[in-house]
């Protein structure tokens, strides 16, 4: 973290390709898995995650702190989601939930797999907002005013939005069978 006054510098440097390798190595996972929540295609999401981190670098802008560097770039990949939703009007369904989803490999327990596929389904089951909005609260960390500022909303509006979505997912997975003791 940046001390007061101080910008947080990108861990990068032009032609410094070992450290832009372990930055696209750190974040590029997870920002696929988000853009896959838009756009609902592996490879498409790959470009958008991939679009995403070279606006980044090329921006080459300062921040105050890693987290707001990691806001923005979420904004950014959220952004270009929505263009490539606009672009290609109809949506490929989901064939390759395995890898999206999973990367730890074939020792994953069988029931351990079955219940993530159960909670990723039932989330794609939400409406858009509800979410993005728990993907980015839960999966990657982000308070609700931050992912508020991703998803262009007040801190109020995620609130609501995290609280209704919240209840939802419940209800999906009670109706699927998932329990809370399962999780």
């Amino acid at each position: 973290m940046a001390k007061t006054g101080q910008k947080y510098s990108c861990p990068w440097t032009p032609g410094d390709r070992e450290a832009i390798s372990q930055f696209v190595g750190t974040y590029s996972d997870s920002l696929v898995r988000f853009a896959y929540g838009y756009v609902k295609d592996a490879a498409a999401a790959e470009d958008v995650a991939g679009d995403a981190i070279a606006l980044l670098f090329v921006k080459g802008k300062h921040f105050e702190s890693e987290e707001k560097m990691r806001a923005y770039l979420y904004k950014i990949a959220r952004s270009k989601a929505i263009d490539y939703l606009r672009r290609n009007k109809t949506q490929v369904p989901l064939e390759d939930v395995e890898n999206v989803l999973y990367t730890e490999g074939a020792e994953e327990a069988f029931l351990r797999k079955q219940r993530n596929e159960q909670v990723y389904l039932c989330m794609q089951k939400l409406p858009e907002d509800y979410r993005v909005a728990l993907y980015l609260s839960y999966f990657e960390g982000f308070s609700l005013g931050v992912a508020g500022r991703i998803m262009e909303k007040t801190e109020k509006q995620m609130y609501n939005i995290h609280a209704r979505a919240k209840i939802a997912l419940k209800k999906l997975l009670e109706k699927e069978g998932v329990t809370c003791e399962d999780l």
